[in-house]
């Protein structure tokens, strides 16, 4: 009985730590993508200032 209820805890525990490794994973993900995102974002800006500060010394 006791054999039991220790596989059935150590299971549960399993369980719960894959669960928190799932979102601690998933939230590292959002923030790589966020991350890439404003990346892209600010390197299209600089590209736009590049092409203004440019049309200035035509």
């Amino acid at each position: 009985m006791m054999y039991n209820n220790s596989c059935m805890f150590d299971e549960a525990e399993r369980r719960r730590e894959r669960e928190e490794l799932k979102k601690e994973v998933a939230q590292y993900v959002i923030n790589h993508i966020k991350a890439t995102v404003d990346i892209s974002e600010v390197l299209l800006e600089i590209e736009e200032l590049r092409k203004a500060i440019e049309s200035l010394g035509k």
